[in-house]
């Protein structure tokens, strides 16, 4: 398992998360009512996990399309590869090398509660991971930024410490990511303020809100 998966479906074997980890959009109902939102510029937050193991995660800046809602609130789906990740500390189940490193992007969104005292969160897609150098590429056709975002990828091979145990945990946990493919999960642990919401408060405009 390389960086194709994130280190993420490790953190959820060992802390004993494994299982039905996300959702299916297929379940959420239509909003129409609602537009598109956009986030002017990128929004980084943080996450870290019981293993010792904290992430960095940034979503870039750019137009996020409603794709659906629940009794909860909306749910706005970003550009491909929207949600980065980056090491920020390691621990006995990531590899120490990593830690500064970029790992692959991911599909996700923000989701907006119809509750205006409740923060909006990040998700991500499960199973849609793509090498973050191509993203960025997509966004500057510079030579200059694809050898910038090249030089800051994490190095090859699996994140994870090696070992039999670990090996076998990682088979396990490709065929989690397998199995839920396509769902919706919110990024566990994320901390995040109310600024999220205030940079997106003023394109969202729904006209039959459940509160």
């Amino acid at each position: 398992m390389g960086l194709k998966y994130s280190a993420l479906y490790i953190l959820i074997l060992v802390t004993g998360l494994s299982g039905c980890v996300g959702f299916l959009p297929g379940k959420l109902e239509k909003a129409d009512e609602y537009n598109s939102i956009e986030l002017s510029e990128e929004y980084v937050f943080s996450a870290k996990y019981g293993t010792g193991v904290e992430y960095e995660y940034t979503l870039i800046s750019g137009v996020y399309n409603v794709v659906g809602k629940d009794s909860k609130g909306v749910y706005y789906k970003g550009p491909r590869g929207c949600l980065e990740m980056k090491v920020v500390e390691t621990s006995w189940v990531l590899k120490e090398e990593f830690k500064g490193k970029y790992l692959d992007s991911k599909d996700g969104g923000v989701f907006i509660p119809f509750d205006p005292k409740k923060h909006a969160m990040a998700f991500s897609i499960i199973g849609t991971e793509v090498d973050r150098s191509l993203v960025l590429a997509e966004n500057d056709t510079s030579s200059a930024a694809v050898a910038l975002s090249q030089s800051r990828q994490g190095a090859n091979g699996s994140p994870v410490q090696s070992g039999v145990g670990v090996g076998l945990g990682v088979g396990i946990a490709s065929a989690l990511a397998e199995a839920e493919k396509g769902r919706f999960q919110f990024v566990p642990k994320q901390i995040v303020s109310e600024s999220l919401r205030d940079r997106l408060r003023e394109t969202v405009a729904p006209s039959d809100s459940k509160r």
